[in-house]
């Protein structure tokens, strides 16, 4: 059994309001199964679930539960950079298995935006480091005259 230490125990109106509104939407789900209206993952996990895939639904879990840390490391790294100043000219994405590529464009000799870029991705990456995710930063100037690479997904101009 893994103990989480600091988590403190919720009262008894928050574990019944918790467990109501859970069973409410695993009813919701089965609704939704019953009269065809859910979504194709929805199906798929449940009817996985019910025959007993446990490897299927432990794939989904994960592409679900790897879709939500990409979306939260990425925009923590946005708010981050966004507070300290940094002004990328470019910004772009790739994804590998565990690690969220970076790829910025700054103004030749821009020794700030490249300071607190780093300093971004060092901050994300501790923050995050329990969802065995990591960010990995590509900076190039300007004048390095180097295209965003095809894999990546560009932001447009999002830092002014």
């Amino acid at each position: 059994m893994i103990l989480v230490e600091n988590l403190s125990r919720p009262s008894q109106e928050q574990i019944e309001n918790w467990f109501s509104e859970f069973i409410h939407g695993i009813n919701v789900d089965k609704l939704a199964l019953e009269t065809s209206t859910a979504s194709r993952q929805q199906t798929d996990l449940y009817y996985n679930a019910i025959s007993g895939n446990e490897r299927e639904v432990v794939k989904t879990m994960r592409s679900v539960s790897n879709q939500y840390f990409i979306r939260q490391v990425t925009i923590a790294f946005i708010n981050e950079i966004i507070s300290r100043k940094a002004q990328p000219k470019k910004l772009a994405f790739s994804l590998s298995p565990s690690t969220i590529l970076i790829w910025a464009e700054i103004v030749d000799e821009d020794e700030h935006t490249q300071d607190q870029i780093l300093l971004s991705e060092a901050k994300i990456n501790s923050e995050f480091k329990d969802a065995n995710f990591c960010l990995d930063a590509m900076i190039v100037e300007e004048s390095d005259n180097i295209k965003i690479p095809q894999h990546y997904i560009s932001l447009q101009s999002i830092i002014q």
